[in-house]
């Protein structure tokens, strides 16, 4: 009789939180439906963020754009990971939060070719575009063996990266591009080489 008590128990339990509703939340916080979420979510300015705690979605902008102190994020980089960064020129910064070997998300196979092409094209461009340098930066390096000799990644130093840009975790890489002046344009997850690209050219500019 207590087992089936306790089984009782566990079922309901299961079944309460199972059928909990998720709450929509939009960038300001505010409630919306499945549907608004959905629609808002598809041409790709916004991620929608999971809160398990919070049971709640909550959409995100993916880019943004501001001015920061450059000198103090590239002496940080520099102190901490020994690269030489040329003040002159954009800073590209490709970030990693989170697991998997996906720039972004597509039905490719992503082996050691894929990663090299992918990445060997996107540094390609931006030396053509103005010598640019990538700087590949993660969160965690045991995450990205996949990389191993194929992409080298420095760990965020004191998480300035992460901190500065980026206010969720998102398990792909996202990227921020900071010009000589300190502007900069970021963008949270999933990206094509092109606005890597196009923001190092509108950078290069100002």
């Amino acid at each position: 009789m207590k087992n089936v008590v306790i089984l009782f128990l566990s079922l309901s339990i299961f079944c309460s939180c199972s059928t909990t509703k998720l709450n929509y939340l939009n960038v300001e916080g505010y409630k919306i439906s499945k549907s608004e979420i959905n629609s808002m979510k598809a041409d790709n300015e916004y991620l929608a963020i999971r809160s398990v705690q919070a049971n709640q979605l909550q959409l995100v902008k993916r880019e943004k754009d501001g001015v920061v102190d450059r000198q103090l994020i590239e002496t940080t980089l520099e102190n901490q990971n020994g690269l030489v960064i040329e003040d002159d020129k954009p800073l590209v910064i490709i970030y990693h939060a989170g697991t998997g070997p996906k720039p972004y998300h597509k039905p490719h196979n992503f082996g050691e070719d894929w990663i090299r092409n992918w990445y060997g094209t996107l540094d390609t461009g931006l030396e053509e575009l103005d010598q640019i340098k990538a700087v590949y930066i993660c969160k965690e390096l045991d995450i990205l063996q996949a990389y191993q000799g194929l992409v080298e990644w420095k760990l965020d130093p004191e998480q300035i990266i992460e901190n500065t840009f980026f206010d969720h975790d998102y398990p792909r890489s996202s990227f921020v591009v900071i010009g000589p002046n300190g502007k900069y344009i970021s963008y949270f997850g999933e990206f094509e080489k092109e606005q890597v690209w196009e923001a190092s050219r509108l950078l290069s500019s100002n």
